[in-house]
C-alpha cells in the first residue's frame, strides 16, 4: 500500500529538515514526500533541493499563494498513494509513524481518517506554548459522535477514496486562509456525515515544536473558536440539524471549562478577582462564538459539497 506523505509549508526551512529527515527514517519505505511550498523566499527550495537529489521519493512544488488547506488539496490532486498522511514542517514524526497509520487502516478496512497524538516540545521556562493533543484510542461513527474530542492535522492520515465521496478540504478554513482553524474538525464531521468513520491512535504519535508566545496564542485560541462556530453554522446553512447539536455542544463543552479552569496563576488571585476573570472568559467565548457565525454569513455555500466559496481564483503553481 503506497502513502503519500504531504507537508505544507512556509517560511520555515530550518524547521523543514529535521520533518524531511523524520519522514525518511520511516521503517515503512513505500511512500512518497511532497513539500508544497508557500514561502516568500528560496531557503525552502533549496533546503528541500538537496534531499530531493538524494532520495527520489521527495517531490517539490510552489505555490504563489497562500492557504494550507490549498496546499493540501493541491499536493492531494497530484500525488499517487491509496494513503494521504499529512504532517507539518514544524514536526518531527516517529520511526513507526507509517507502519502503525497502515497498521490501523488494515485492521479497521471501514475507517477513512486516522489521528494521531501531536505531543507538543514543552519549555521548561514556560515562555512558550505549543499546540498539541494526546489521543486515546477510540473510533467515532456518526456526526455527533465527535463534539469535542479533535485531532490535529499535523498528525493525520486519509484514504484516498474519502475524497472521492467527499471532495476536499474547505479552503477558507485553516492557516493562512480567512479562518485561522477548524479544518480538520470540518473535514472530518464532513466524512461522519457521509458514512464514514473516524479514528483516533494513540500508537501514532508526532513531536510539535511549533511554539507561539503567550500573545500569540491567545489570539490563536480566539481565531480556532471563531473558525469553529463558522464552520459549524456553515453546516446549519445547509439545513443540517446535526451541526446544530454539535455547535451548542461544543459551545457548552467551552464553557464548562471556563467555569471549572483551575491554574496556579488564579489560585494566586482574590475571589473576586477569579470570578471577575471567569465572568471575561464567559463574554469572550460567547463574542467568539457569535463573530464565527457572524462571519460564516460573509460567503456562500456550495451546500452539495458543504464548502464555502467565492468566484473561482486563479491558482500559479510553480
Amino acid at each position: 500500500m503506497k502513502v503519500s506523505v504531504i507537508i505544507c509549508t512556509r517560511n520555515q526551512a530550518d524547521y523543514l529538515k529535521t520533518a524531511i529527515s523524520s519522514v525518511l527514517s520511516n521503517t515503512y519505505q513505500n511512500f512518497e514526500l511532497l513539500l508544497i511550498d508557500q514561502s516568500t523566499n528560496e531557503l525552502t527550495k533549496e533546503a528541500v533541493q538537496l534531499y530531493a537529489e538524494q532520495d527520489s521519493r521527495v517531490r517539490y512544488f510552489h505555490m504563489s499563494i497562500r492557504g494550507k488547506c490549498l496546499g493540501l488539496n493541491y499536493g492531494i490532486k497530484i500525488s499517487q498513494g491509496e494513503i494521504v498522511a499529512i504532517t507539518d514542517s514544524d514536526c518531527l514524526v516517529a520511526q513507526d509513524w507509517l507502519e502503525k497509520i497502515i497498521f490501523v487502516f488494515n485492521r479497521y478496512p471501514d475507517i477513512d481518517i486516522v489521528y494521531g497524538s501531536l505531543i507538543p516540545d514543552i519549555d521548561s521556562k514556560k515562555k512558550w506554548f505549543v499546540p498539541g493533543v494526546i489521543l486515546r484510542d477510540r473510533i467515532f461513527s456518526g456526526p455527533r459522535s465527535k463534539i469535542f474530542e479533535n485531532g490535529m492535522g499535523a498528525n493525520m492520515a486519509i484514504r484516498r477514496r474519502l475524497f472521492e465521496k467527499i471532495g476536499y478540504f474547505d479552503e477558507f478554513l485553516g492557516p493562512g486562509s480567512f479562518f485561522c482553524g477548524g479544518d480538520e474538525w470540518d473535514f472530518s464531521y464532513r466524512a461522519l456525515k457521509n458514512g464514514s468513520k473516524v479514528a483516533h491512535s494513540s500508537s501514532i504519535k508526532v513531536k510539535h515544536f511549533g511554539r507561539r508566545d503567550s500573545s500569540q496564542w491567545g489570539e490563536l485560541l480566539k481565531g480556532y473558536r471563531i473558525a469553529d462556530a463558522a464552520v459549524f453554522f456553515k453546516h446549519i446553512r445547509c439545513f443540517d440539524l446535526d451541526a446544530a447539536y454539535v455547535l451548542i455542544g461544543s459551545y457548552i463543552i467551552y464553557i464548562h471549562r471556563v467555569v471549572k479552569i483551575k491554574t496556579a496563576d488564579l489560585d494566586n488571585r482574590g475571589l473576586i478577582q477569579r470570578i471577575v476573570y471567569k465572568i471575561y472568559l464567559f463574554f469572550l467565548l460567547s463574542f467568539c462564538f457569535l463573530k464565527g457565525i457572524v462571519l460564516s454569513m460573509k460567503f456562500p455555500v456550495d451546500r452539495r459539497r458543504q464548502i464555502f466559496y467565492e468566484e473561482p481564483s486563479i491558482f500559479k503553481y510553480k
